[in-house]
């Protein structure tokens, strides 16, 4: 149709409407004028100007005719007081509707001045006023007498909360503060958050908890421009203010008293409900609303509050009223339940507590929910407890159908992630990623097409992410509550049920998850700095929701390589290993057993194999994958070395530490050879090579090559390097392993400063460096500053990788050792139990982890006095260990030392000697006469040997255990010092006093030196030697030992902890010998008090 058509059409609606009633004759004359105006300036500026108003006048046509078609309906005349009732109930309706009207042709003002200014010959003022006369005339007939008058519209009055609200105490409290302050003053609340929250009714609540708080109550609908108005005109109606909204404002502004304004549903976001506050000093106002922009209107953070889900306890509550069943503690579990898989939101518990009632179905509520979710939800109640008109999901569904395309688009892709932590680098990360990059065999250009199509919305030609077209997005769904931002930490939130909703209202399912499949799948950074490490981290529950959902899941598989490699980065190896086994397969049968992509897939398999505890599997694979690239690749390939030095760390975890060590030297000797010896992958060959080195008790050895490496690096890279940070973590390993204990921590103090300015608090290395430097720390005897790192790792951990994650179960660990240190069993015990029990739920009972979560807890279970309980558990490891690593591996030994333990506190020491001398002579076999371990078993066997009276043969074991280790470590090694202190206990058993007190002066000394007066190990030796005086008829000098020794463990370690408690006991003794019976009986009146609250 031509512009000159489309006014001839304008005519001809015109006069129809000019027709059906008198009361709009003015309104249809203006508009006519309107038209004759815009005809003349066409009929002046030609076809260019008619272009430019055809789209406006098509828009003003729409206009007349929709008022037209309306007031046909109500144009017939009707007589009797039923039909005049009928006519004025038609009238306040179209009066409603006129109000919309009155918007539209706001807006057509706008876009004819819009086109006004393109040209100003065009005479549009003149168009402009007439429009501004149509605006008078409907507002005239909605306020004018007739039909159309506001009075015959009662003043709504606050209505009640409903009979069964319950809850909301915090919220309620909080504004009774705020309300309760500056009376006087303007106060204005807002309650803001997703429809079904129980805004409403809150703010009803607290109306009527506070009813004498207020002069006046006025409610105000404003879901609409027509409800606010006609609220407002009833207010000033009643109130003989007059019969505007204008007159409602100015009333309340000249009323200086407390009355209370309650702006009910204010959700449209395209209305500035400044306009409808009153601009005074006084009076108190609550918004309720879904809008969070509303807040701007709040008085700060203590007036404003978003309600989303209950408190449990609130919610069963809530929903046993709604279903009217009494509060039994068996009605309590069911209904806690229901609730917690309604997330505890406010309409959803409502709403179910009504269907529980109608049907008498609690017990089998849940059931029928998993099945029927969405019906359920969806389904109104015919008897409700107050006015609010929609479901759980109807309410949404209003929001929705008010968002823009992209905006629903993207909430839909967001309902298939985690509810938390959505974030705008998922999408940024995806929308510049290369897909070919990420090496997915199978993977397509079509597979991704969509996702690609979205993520264009937001970036520019030249393909750079614009965030102010993302924001503009999110910020649209924040407007209806359907997403949260959290400012602080940069994420977005969906509520649970939302998403469910959002699901079950997809036409196009698997067109959605295959286009969020690929975002996330594109998002992975391929990096290995902080940001991608943290990041990959954060991706993992989103990529938990995609596998766990129906309809996501084979898409998700697409992507099975990289969401493998990402569990595998999140320490969930089992995880891992059920996408990267399949993923191998489909590699193998696809290319090939030879391709190269078949063996990266091996390898990272392999990986999570290691990381399950299955390292035999592990060692096949590698080996497997060796051979080929060997062959394929040639032996000095980088990608064979790697290969090989997997392998390697492999047989360590096996026990196979002299092969592991072979295969080091091969990898160290072809890198130097190929590379140089100052090459960085040599340089890690030959870090590898020193922990084979530590593992086969060469510590001397290791710390050489420690020391070079480190050197070296520091020569290349600079003091500062994180690879030289890594060598000098290294190299304070080999000094703690050496007795430099003092050195060990300086250098790991050093690491974690420098790691700290370089890498900031939170990355996984500088938190390696706090714990390296904890552990330090318990050596050196200062176990509270040790606790106080610990406790920083753990929470970190717990915060950046989740309670589960394998790092922070190792912190907890950690943690429990210096809480054993520091005499706090019990914590300890508590820590390790639940080490225990989130590695089995995560790794199964057979893992290495979990077996050495158990035998952990096992130790605090002997340091308790559960002794039966600690043998009943080193038993399950050393069974566990002899199947799964065989007799002779390291820890299977190691477990039957920590059983032999267990038999000697139990008095069973015949089997405690009989499996200490097993031990001895495996290790021997195995590791030979000198290596720390075996002289650590020659020792055990030597202090069974003391338990069953056989001190002669004890002493001579233990004088053998000290000769090897001066030899070795060294005569000031904590090791040999603790070999010499053992031999003068033997001395003693044997009567040979005089030696055992002049072993332990000499342990005393050194230690004194070494390690500082206040150290465990220097206070164990100043209590032997006391023993050692006290035997000797020295009492005086024992009981001023002793006394040093009490004082000195109440300062670090309190005065009821286990070695301080029995100091106290050996110092009554001495008094008591001494004949100070008075000293000895408070010492002992203090003894029972404190092993009491012990």
């Amino acid at each position: 149709m031509t512009a000159f058509g489309m006014v001839v059409t304008l005519l001809e609606t015109v006069q129809k409407v000019k027709e059906n009633r008198d009361n709009l004759k003015e309104v249809c004359v203006s508009a006519s004028e309107i038209v004759q105006h815009v005809n003349s300036a066409i009929a002046f500026h030609g076809d260019a100007m008619a272009e430019r108003f055809k789209d406006l006048c098509g828009e003003l046509c729409k206009f007349l005719e929709d008022i037209q078609q309306r007031v046909a309906k109500w144009d017939r005349k009707r007589t009797g007081f039923k039909g005049r009732l009928r006519e004025v109930l038609k009238a306040d309706n179209m009066g409603t509707e006129f109000l919309g009207y009155k918007e539209r042709i706001k807006e057509l003002r706008a876009n004819f001045m819009m086109v006004g200014m393109i040209d100003a010959n065009v005479g549009i003022t003149k168009v402009d006023k007439r429009v501004t006369s149509i605006d008078e005339k409907l507002s005239a007939l909605t306020l004018s007498g007739g039909v159309f008058n506001r009075a015959v519209l009662p003043l709504k009055e606050c209505p009640p909360p409903s009979p069964i609200f319950h809850g909301r105490r915090n919220v309620l409290d909080q504004m009774h503060t705020y309300f309760a302050q500056n009376l006087g003053h303007r106060h204005v609340y807002v309650l803001y958050g997703l429809g079904g929250a129980g805004k409403t009714q809150t703010a009803l609540k607290f109306i009527q908890e506070n009813s004498q708080r207020f002069s006046q109550v006025f409610f105000i609908d404003t879901t609409t421009l027509g409800t606010i108005h006609l609220s407002f005109q009833s207010l000033a109606a009643a109130t003989h203010a007059g019969t505007t909204t204008e007159d409602a404002l100015q009333w309340l502004i000249g009323q200086q008293t407390e009355w209370l304004l309650l702006l009910n549903n204010a959700d449209d976001v395209d209305i500035n409900l400044q306009q409808f506050i009153p601009h005074c000093t006084h009076g108190n106002i609550i918004i309720t609303t879904r809008n969070p922009e509303l807040c701007v209107h709040a008085n700060g953070p203590d007036s404003q509050h978003r309600l989303s889900d209950m408190e449990e306890a609130d919610a069963i509550e809530l929903l046993l009223r709604a279903g009217r069943y009494e509060s039994t503690p068996e009605n309590m579990q069911v209904a806690s339940n229901i609730v917690q898989t309604l997330h505890n939101f406010p309409l959803a518990v409502v709403q179910a507590g009504a269907f529980i009632y109608k049907h008498q179905c609690l017990k089998h509520y849940l059931d029928m929910y998993r099945t029927n979710k969405t019906r359920l939800l969806k389904e109104r109640p015919a008897q409700t407890h107050d006015d609010y008109a929609w479901t759980v999901y109807t309410t949404w569904q209003i929001s929705f159908d008010h968002l823009s395309k992209p905006a629903a688009q993207l909430l839909q892709l967001c309902s298939f992630l985690h509810h938390e932590g959505i974030t705008e680098s998922i999408f940024s990360n995806a929308a510049i990623c290369d897909w070919t990059d990420l090496g997915e065999v199978g993977l397509t250009a079509e597979d991704v097409k969509d996702a690609q199509e979205f993520l264009a919305k937001f970036t520019t030609p030249s393909g750079v992410w614009d965030r102010f077209l993302f924001t503009e997005l999110t910020a649209e769904l924040r407007g209806y509550s359907l997403i949260e931002l959290d400012l602080q930490e940069e994420t977005y939130s969906m509520h649970p049920l939302v998403q469910d909703w959002t699901q079950s209202s997809l036409t196009d399912g698997h067109h959605d998850c295959m286009c969020i499949v690929a975002i996330i799948g594109m998002s992975v950074p391929q990096g290995e700095q902080l940001e991608d490490y943290q990041f990959q981290i954060q991706l993992l529950p989103h990529v938990d929701s995609l596998l766990s959902n129906p309809t996501a899941k084979k898409s998700a598989l697409k992507f099975q390589f990289t969401f493998g490699c990402l569990y595998q980065v999140g320490g969930r190896p089992a995880e891992a290993e059920a996408l990267l086994s399949k993923y191998a397969t489909k590699v193998r049968e696809q290319l090939g057993v030879d391709h190269l992509d078949a063996l990266r897939a091996m390898s990272m398999l392999a990986m999570a194999y290691r990381d399950l505890g299955q390292s035999q599997e592990a060692a096949d694979l590698y080996t497997m994958v060796l051979e080929k690239r060997k062959r394929i690749l040639g032996e000095e390939h980088r990608d064979t070395l790697i290969t090989m030095g997997n392998l390697a760390a492999l047989y360590s975890n096996l026990g196979k530490s002299q092969e592991a060590a072979e295969l080091k030297t091969i990898v160290l000797e072809k890198r130097k050879k190929l590379l140089g010896e100052e090459h960085p992958d040599t340089l890690s060959a030959m870090g590898n090579l020193a922990s084979s080195y530590h593992d086969l008790g060469q510590s001397q050895e290791a710390a050489e090559l420690n020391t070079m490496v480190f050197e070296k690096r520091k020569k290349l890279l600079g003091e500062e390097h994180p690879n030289t940070l890594n060598a000098m973590a290294n190299l304070a390993r080999s000094y703690n392993d050496i007795g430099r204990l003092r050195e060990a921590a300086d250098l790991e103090a050093m690491v974690l400063e420098k790691r700290k300015k370089l890498l900031g608090e939170e990355h996984p290395d500088t938190l390696f460096s706090m714990g390296n430097l904890a552990r330090s720390y318990n050596n050196l005897g200062r176990s509270k500053e040790a606790a106080d790192l610990e406790t920083m790792v753990l929470e970190k951990r717990k915060t950046l990788l989740g309670e589960e994650h394998p790092d922070t179960l190792l912190a907890m660990g950690n943690l429990a050792v210096s809480y054993h240190d520091l005499g706090r069993l019990q914590e300890a015990a508590d820590l390790e139990a639940m080490v225990l029990e989130k590695r089995k739920k995560l790794l199964g009972e057979e893992h290495p982890n979990s077996l050495l979560a158990m035998a952990n807890l096992a130790a605090s279970y002997g340091s308790l006095g559960r002794v039966k309980e600690a043998a009943d558990l080193e038993t399950i490891v050393l069974e566990k260990r002899k199947k799964l690593l065989g007799e002779e591996h390291p820890d299977t030994l190691f477990s039957m030392g920590n059983l032999a333990g267990s038999y000697h506190n139990l008095g069973r020491s015949k089997e405690a000697a009989d499996l200490e001398t097993m031990v001895l002579e495996k290790r021997k076999t195995l590791l030979g006469e000198e290596h720390p371990d075996t002289l650590l078993a020659m020792g055990n066997l030597a202090s069974s040997y003391n338990n069953l009276g056989q001190s002669k043969e004890a002493a001579d074991l233990e004088a053998i255990v000290l000769e090897k280790r001066k030899k070795i470590l060294g005569e000031e090694h904590p090791r040999t010092l603790l070999a010499m202190a053992n031999l003068a206990v033997s001395y003693r058993n044997l009567g040979r006093l005089k030696e055992a007190a002049d072993l332990e002066a000499m342990v005393l000394e050194k230690r004194k030196r070494l390690l500082g007066e206040g150290h465990p190990d220097t206070l164990l030796a100043m209590g032997n030697l006391a023993r050692s005086y006290s035997a000797l008829g020295r009492l005086r000098e024992a009981a001023d030992l002793e006394t040093i020794v009490l004082e000195k463990r109440k300062q670090i370690l309190g005065e009821n902890h286990p070695h301080t408690l029995q100091t106290m006991a050996n110092l009554a003794a001495l008094y008591g010998d001494l004949g100070r019976s008075t000293d000895a009986a408070e010492l002992e009146t203090m003894i029972l008090g404190e092993a009491g609250g012990w």
